[in-house]
């Protein structure tokens, strides 16, 4: 709340208190200015002068609405107040959210002395008054004395964190004092007449309505900068500043659209190139959503596991967005551990934006149960180019090209824009959208500069842009009175404060400190350089610093800093003192750098030599190598490690550890490092020696070696590992049972791969009463569950199904239970159900077999009312064991409309992960038209195929 928006108003009610919320328009209550049209004075507390005003509109005095808006008319108003003022509301029913008000009330007033203030803090409880649209503030201390202490109070306005959240209207009687009532400014801003003020005369005030109890998760940098927030021209570039008007995605935002009005909780991960638009396709739909009533949310990445569990308690619909999703993978996990244990139905979006959906998306699952929920349950769609044709492309550059003039506002670039905009063609350097972007402010730039732009021979687009704001970086520079920097020193400085940002400006001092050419300068001299950098990147509130925008000008600057051989690198310092964020913040903009075609391979080759100078940075490559479109340098200095014989046991174990079990791009390098792990061991240790961590590494060497499909060097390695476990159990059993029983299970899969079913059956069987001796005979065992149902497919693979069907019953009794302690475990149950099904039809009990695969499918149907996305396979998969059930005994009715049930939830499916699903739905829809032909539904048979082909078209892009 801002002392200097503090106002009071005397209109025909009397004294009153205000805000100041636009550069002439201040809030107050209808019942200080009476009516529509009246004049009142204006004046602010503390400092000269009176103003006049009349009131542009204004609600019902006493009424719900108590509040007015009034327009300042007299010249002498001052109208150079800071910031914009934020709206605020209430999404949850916690207590206890701490507000305040800063008014005129009576309480405070003195004869013969200045009208004078009183900052007012107390709490607010969302569930009081709920029913008649009033927010109550519990004041803190003592209450006053006497007969109308708040009075000259009412139209001050009260705020939650920094949101303006409510106008205070009326003091309840029967308190004592200890409470004022307020009206919400979220009911105000849904009155057409109110929301139309506030958009003519609030400036860059906006009408979005915030919520309070989100702020402590809320990324700061979301909101938009308004204005004159950015001066460099790359500034206009910002996906949130919106200076090109959106258009087109037409057919996504339908189906972003549909996917929100479904109920409970929804993943969606959309993805593309970086400059593809998927920022500014999250900014358009979360504005769309949020004139619906739902709330937005921006996540901030540092949010904690913690902060994020007020997500739990939200009564209206709520929209997350989480950008440069491929390094949220924690956070995810954490996301999911909150959303998918909600008990509420009120729906929770959760739209995550990256630049891949490879192994990063492929390895979330690992982080546990809930986050592979998450990712079943999510849609994923690659944001497809918005301009295909040279037309459509054409057509954007010039509306991108009149949106820059205009933002500017200058002679000179209006008149660019008029012949840039009537040159008959336009060749571009790229179809993204902000490739054409780019195109269209180069042009502008190139037209309003008098000197001319360099040659472009191996250069591009973005050197083109680079080169403008370099010249920006230089006449502010001189204007600034900097010290006489050479070029290469300030593009080292932009590049160091970028790179480790976004930073609060207090801590832009230690940026600076880490570029060894500022070490040099004196204290006085450093400032000058972080003033400069605050002038060219000024920053809006809260203070946080951002630098160069957007990412591929970013990443086109350091790649060019890089391979500056003038001078050491200023990116090798960085990496040098960096710890492991800020690494992986480096690493990322250097390997995605590494991919602008324009350096060949040559930052790429710097990159994988900058890991190997600094092997602290390894941690963070490992992180960074599943996000990143082209993880290659990375994997080379990790692979450089694990050859390297010098390389020690600690450094190995601690970097391959970080490594997820499933990790694409970084799967052979793991396993190189746990064979090289496995040898240091072996030398070191005396012949004979029972090792414990040697027979981990063993076990987790064979793991390695399995999911890259070497399965006999998988098979040897656990075969080793069991035996020392055996023989460890045999001296200490206590400690290493457990240890036994896991490898067994890893020895049994092992197995099954080779297609050694007896083998493996023996070796599960083991593991499995192993898991008995220690779980004991407890009715709510999962883990026993888990080994009875491998178990059970080992004995229904050798087909001997009875004893299959006794370990699968077994299983789904167990999980019966768990069902009604967790949930979560109903899809534990659906799956192992329908293998009851399986088994019991084997043994020719079909009528069993069909009430199992019932029972599936409703326990999925159960399922999808709590997380109807996430259930989708689950259904599909007990629907396909109905239909198979329900065509083999003549049902075909039936079974036509189970198979036509499960067709159409895996044509949704293959729009996520088309590789995996295709063939099943091809093989659903073939099955769906036989039968539909055999019951002479010809018209169904038709539009079935018509299902697949639209697929089909679509997964090899020839729609």
């Amino acid at each position: 709340m801002a002392w200097e928006r503090v106002a009071a108003v005397t209109g025909r009610g009397g004294p009153g208190s205000g805000y100041v919320v636009g550069p002439r328009l201040v809030l107050t209550s209808a019942h200080v200015v009476s009516a529509g049209g009246a004049q009142v004075t204006v004046f602010r507390p503390g400092r000269t002068g009176s103003f006049t005003a009349h009131v542009l509109w204004c609600g019902t005095a006493g009424g719900r609405d108590d509040a007015a808006l009034v327009l300042v008319d007299d010249l002498a108003w001052p109208e150079n107040l800071p910031g914009a003022v934020r709206w605020g509301r209430s999404i949850t029913h916690r207590p206890g959210i701490e507000c305040e008000c800063w008014g005129v009330p009576n309480t405070v007033q003195r004869p013969n002395r200045p009208i004078d203030v009183e900052q007012l803090t107390g709490t607010l409880n969302p569930g009081d008054r709920l029913v008649t649209d009033r927010y109550v503030m519990r004041l803190d201390g003592h209450p006053p004395e006497g007969d109308c202490p708040w009075g000259g109070l009412s139209g001050a306005a009260m705020f939650c964190d920094d949101l303006l959240t409510a106008v205070i209207a009326a003091e309840p009687g029967g308190r004592a004092h200890a409470v004022l009532e307020a009206v919400p400014v979220s009911l105000l801003l849904r009155d057409p007449g109110f929301a139309a003020v506030v958009q003519a005369h609030g400036g860059d005030v906006g009408t979005r309505c915030e919520a309070i109890e989100l702020q402590g998760i809320a990324d700061p940098l979301s909101r938009s900068p308004g204005r004159a927030a950015n001066t460099s021209p790359a500034g206009l570039l910002a996906a949130r500043r919106a200076v090109v008007p959106f258009h087109g995605r037409e057919a996504l935002l339908r189906e972003l659209d549909d996917w929100v009005a479904r109920p409970g909780v929804g993943a969606w991960l959309a993805h593309g190139p970086g400059g593809q638009g998927k920022t500014r396709l999250a900014h358009h739909f979360a504005n769309r959503v949020g004139r619906q009533g739902w709330a937005v949310l921006w996540l901030e990445a540092d949010a904690s596991a913690r902060a994020l569990g007020v997500l739990r308690d939200t009564r209206v619909p709520v929209l997350v967005v989480c950008d440069y999703a491929e390094g949220r993978a924690d956070q995810l996990n954490a996301l999911a551990q909150v959303l998918l244990t909600r008990a509420s139905d009120v729906p929770v979006k959760v739209l995550m934006l990256a630049r891949t959906a490879s192994s990063w998306w492929q390895q979330l699952p690992v982080a546990g149960e809930l986050a592979a929920d998450f990712v079943d349950l999510a849609r994923v769609t690659e944001v497809p180019v918005l301009d295909g044709t040279r037309k459509s492309r054409l057509g954007s550059y010039r509306a991108a090209v009149q949106a820059f003039a205009a933002a500017i506002g200058e002679t000179a670039w209006t008149a660019a824009a008029a012949s840039l905009i009537n040159r008959p063609e336009r060749r571009m350097s790229g179809d993204s959208v902000l490739a054409v972007q780019m195109t269209a402010l180069a042009d502008l730039l190139d037209a309003t500069t008098s000197s001319s732009p360099p040659p472009d021979s191996g250069r591009g687009l973005e050197d083109r842009l680079l080169d403008h704001e370099r010249r920006h970086w230089l006449t502010t520079a001189r204007t600034a009175g900097l010290p006489a920097l050479p070029a290469a020193i300030l593009d080292e400085v932009v590049t160091a404060a970028t790179v480790l940002g976004p930073v609060a400006v207090d801590r832009l001092d230690g940026v600076l400190a880490r570029v060894p050419a500022i070490r040099e300068l004196s204290a006085t001299e450093t400032r000058a350089v972080r003033e400069w950098l605050l002038q060219i990147y000024p920053v809006a509130q809260p203070r946080v610093f951002t630098g160069l925008v957007p990412d591929r000008l970013t990443e086109r600057l350091v790649g060019r800093v890089m391979l500056d051989s003038a001078r050491a690198s200023v990116v090798d310092a960085l990496a040098g003192s960096a710890r492991e964020a800020d690494a992986e913040r480096l690493l990322t903009v250097v390997a995605r750098a590494a991919s602008h075609a324009v350096f060949g391979q040559h930052v790429a080759d710097e990159l994988t030599a900058l890991c190997g100078r600094h092997r602290h940075v390894l941690a963070a490559a490992i992180s960074v190598a599943p996000r990143v479109e082209d993880p290659a340098p990375l994997v080379r200095a990790l692979e450089a490690l694990a050859a390297d014989g010098n390389a020690g046991i600690e450094t190995l174990r601690d970097l391959v550890r970080r490594i997820p079990t499933r990790s694409g791009p970084l799967a052979e390098t793991a396993a190189m490092m746990e064979s090289a792990l496995v040898g240091k061991i072996r030398r070191i240790l005396p012949r004979s020696t029972l090792s414990p961590n040697l027979s981990l590494r063993l076990n987790n060497l064979s793991m390695r070696l399995a999911i890259l499909g070497r399965h006999k060097e998988s098979l040897a390695a656990i075969v080793e590992a069991t035996n020392i476990r055996r023989q460890l159990v045999t001296q200490l059993p206590g400690p290493y049972l457990r240890d036994l029983a896991d490898g067994l299970t890893v020895h049994s899969v092992v197995l099954g791969r080779l297609q050694r079913y007896e083998e493996g059956l023996v070796v599960s069987v083991e593991a499995t009463q192993i898991y008995r001796q220690l779980f004991g005979r407890r009715a709510v065992a999962p883990p026993l569950a888990h080994g009875l149902s491998t178990m059970a497919e080992h004995l229904y693979r050798l087909r001997r199904p009875q004893e299959a069907l006794e370990a699968i019953g077994e299983a789904v009794a167990i999980y019966r239970v768990a069902v009604a302690v967790w949930p979560m475990h109903s899809r534990d149950l659906a799956t192992s159900l329908v293998k009851h099904s399986q088994c019991l039809a084997a043994l020719s009990q079909h009528e069993d077999a069909i009430a199992a695969a019932t029972e599936a499918v409703q326990v999925s149907r159960e399922f999808e009312k709590r997380e109807p996305d996430a259930a989708m396979v689950v259904l599909a998969g007990s629907l396909t064991q109905q239909w198979r059930l329900l065509e083999g005994l003549g049902r075909r009715r039936e079974a036509l409309a189970a198979i036509t049930e499960a067709a159409s939830i895996y044509a949704r499916l293959v729009d996520g992960r088309p590789a995996l699903f295709l063939p099943v739905l091809a093989r659903a829809i073939r099955r769906q038209r036989k039968i539909a032909l055999a019951l002479g539904r010809h018209r169904e048979a038709m539009a079935a195929m018509e299902i697949l082909e639209g697929a089909s078209r679509k997964v090899t892009g020839n729609a």
